[in-house]
């Protein structure tokens, strides 16, 4: 009986049926519609680019852009045109079945990592069924980074760098390091990761070959030698560093939740970054004795630069798991070489991954087919484009790539999340938050910016889609007599203000609704989502809402609520001061500071 198990365990067809599982899962996890913002826009560089057989010099997309900023500012250009092979090979996929290319393209790049992951610990003795078993975790930690653009290509190269240059040393692959970086540093600036890892192991060999007398590691030093100072033929390497420094500690690079670090996540209440860093963490920490020295270093590089962003903990995660499974697999190899052991694990994964898979395809069926997130503002786009709404658009940040996608080239976007004009981050956050501050001419700051720029029509949501926050520009647009608004969405958040100046008075008079629609679609959508997310920060700015369409009641329990739960709150002077003011009915007097405030309280505690 036992003979027969371990034959079927270790059969040929147990094996193919673990890595259809495998793609399976791939499929199931990564297929849903695509809700990365940045997308957007690289998919309209590519048609670009395609259309002009050129790389773009000044931004096709965008108004904002002043002249200087192409020579004063390299990460102009570096945004513009360092992206562009993937950028058409992104074009490519959507030009052969649109969206759902774009979907294919996600799909095919997390294949290529997960089977390369699975090539690479074949190669270094790690049986298939370990392998597929301690993939399963990392399938979850990496759906939360399932984005649909450029920096998904850093995540395999860098993959393939590594898996080269430890394990393929003297092969014909390893020749091809050049190449590869080239082909990298065309694609994304994570290209630089690439480089650091390069420039490790060249001083590793280096030292073997003038220190230890290693003579055999002439031709290594040639080629890793060249692949270092391939990329230099083109200067953007150094623009690279320079426009690093640029955006260090700037306004723009405190905004971008990719930016942020793990910590601040998790005081946020985002806590999935955190736990996988603190996890990959532990566990390197407990094996990283045994890895090579130039490991060591990449491991220790990676891992620190994961607590300044979490864009880097996909890196952390991919570049460490053959090393943490290959010392998993040999702390536990007594235990798993065991014939029952291997008889009742085998199967035991096969039912772990089935249920795995319905799982996932049980959770993209709620999708219902679609091939983007509803968050997105398609309806908008569609009445814009119907009724020919003239003038410049200021819009919302997260929705300026696929705003780019959707109406150019008969609209310019005012900002998107390219970053190419860091000023203009600042004028956007004093729009978006509503900032009354005095301009020169008295004028407050929101307007003032609108007014510069001149702005004919808003597009924005209501609250903010990743941390659900009320957008005080609203509160100034909806109490303002030269905006008004015209369209409230049905599918999306979108609201739309036209500026009554006389070049869109057709609309106006056509759509014009009650402005105060505008506090009743944030409430009656932020209530729907924190009966989930249960999120104290969006309860009172449930309640500041409230405030403002003239239910202080509604607030007024929210806060008394929000006090049982945290009696230390109740106890704060400002939320007192607050709650007093609410019962006294001045709900006018309630202002962005106070929200601030509450922001404060909250973070502190």
């Amino acid at each position: 009986m036992l003979a027969t198990l371990r034959k079927i365990a270790d059969s040929t067809t147990v094996n193919i049926l673990l890595l259809i599982l495998v793609l399976v899962v791939i499929y199931a996890v990564f297929s849903h519609p695509v809700k990365d913002p940045d997308l957007f826009w690289h998919l309209k560089t590519g048609e670009w680019i395609w259309d002009n057989k050129a790389l773009p010099e000044k931004d096709p997309f965008s108004f904002t852009i002043n002249p200087y900023t192409y020579e004063k500012f390299d990460r102009t250009q570096i945004v513009l045109q360092k992206y562009w092979l993937a950028q058409l090979v992104i074009y490519g996929f959507y030009g052969i079945a649109g969206l759902k290319g774009i979907i294919a393209f996600r799909v095919v790049l997390y294949l290529l990592i997960f089977l390369l992951l699975i090539i690479w610990l074949l190669k270094i003795d790690v049986p298939l069924f370990v392998s597929v078993l301690f993939l399963l975790p990392l399938f979850s930690a990496m759906a939360f980074y399932t984005g649909s653009r450029p920096n998904v290509i850093s995540f395999f190269m860098a993959i393939v760098i590594l898996f080269v240059l430890t394990e393929l040393r003297g092969s014909r692959l390893y020749f091809l390091l050049p190449l590869i970086i080239l082909l990298w540093q065309r694609m994304h600036g994570g290209y630089i990761l690439g480089m650091i890892m390069l420039f490790i192991f060249f001083v590793k060999a280096a030292y073997d070959h003038f220190k230890k007398g290693e003579k055999g590691n002439k031709k290594e030093l040639i080629v890793l030698g060249l692949s270092l100072a391939v990329p230099f033929a083109d200067l953007s390497v150094i623009k690279i560093f320079l426009a690093i420094f640029e955006t260090s500690g700037s306004h723009y690079s405190r905004t971008i939740s990719e930016s942020i670090s793990p910590v601040t996540h998790m005081k946020l209440g985002t806590y999935t970054p955190i736990t996988l860093l603190g996890i990959i963490t532990v566990l390197n920490a407990i094996f990283i004795r045994r890895y090579k020295v130039e490991v060591k270093l990449i491991v220790l590089f990676v891992t620190a630069l994961s607590f300044t962003a979490i864009r880097y903990i996909p890196f952390c995660a991919l570049l460490s798991f053959p090393f943490i499974v290959r010392e998993l697999y040999y702390s536990l190899k007594r235990y798993l070489d065991k014939e029952l052991v291997r008889i009742i694990l085998v199967p035991l994964t096969l039912i772990i991954y089935i249920y795995f898979i319905i799982g996932a395809l049980s959770a993209a069926r709620s999708f219902s087919g679609r091939v983007i997130m509803p968050t997105y503002p398609a309806d908008a786009v569609e009445f814009i484009k119907d009724n020919n709404i003239k003038g410049d658009m200021f819009n919302f940040y997260d929705w300026g790539g696929y705003l780019i996608y959707g109406l150019y080239p008969d609209k310019k976007v005012f900002i998107d999340g390219r970053g190419l004009v860091l000023a203009v981050h600042n004028v956007y956050d004093a729009v978006i938050r509503g900032d009354k501050g005095r301009s020169i001419g008295g004028v407050p700051k929101w307007s003032a910016v609108l007014d510069t720029y001149n702005i004919e029509f808003v597009l924005i949501p209501p609250y903010t889609l990743t941390e659900y926050r009320f957008l005080w520009v609203v509160k100034r647009l909806v109490e303002s007599t030269e905006w008004k608004l015209v369209y409230v969405s049905e599918r999306s958040p979108a609201l739309i203000f036209v500026r009554d100046s006389g070049k869109n008075d057709e609309i106006i008079k056509k759509y014009w609704v009650m402005d105060s629609l505008a506090y009743v679609k944030a409430l009656n959508e932020l209530t729907l989502v924190n009966q989930s997310r249960k999120s104290l920060r969006t309860d009172f700015d449930i309640a500041i809402i409230n405030i403002l369409f003239g239910r202080p009641g509604s607030a007024l329990d929210i806060f008394k609520r929000a006090g049982s739960l945290r009696p230390e709150l109740a106890e704060k002077e400002a939320i007192k001061d607050i709650i007093k003011r609410i019962e006294e009915a001045d709900g006018s007097r309630v202002e962005i500071t106070d929200v601030d405030i509450v922001n404060i309280l909250l973070a502190a505690e």
